[in-house]
């Protein structure tokens, strides 16, 4: 399937599932990575 004047191809609708599962995981490592780095600048601030 090709959707005019598109620049890529839509995702293939068997993927959509294995896409979203890979979007949360790494938007749940950034969240973590984020949360435990601020808390580290903040302990350095408050010790």
């Amino acid at each position: 399937m090709r959707i005019m004047g598109a620049h890529h191809d839509p995702v293939q609708p068997y993927l959509i599932q294995l896409k979203m599962e890979q979007f949360l995981l790494d938007f749940a490592e950034r969240a973590y990575f984020d949360y435990s780095l601020t808390t580290e600048i903040a302990s350095l601030f408050l010790a």
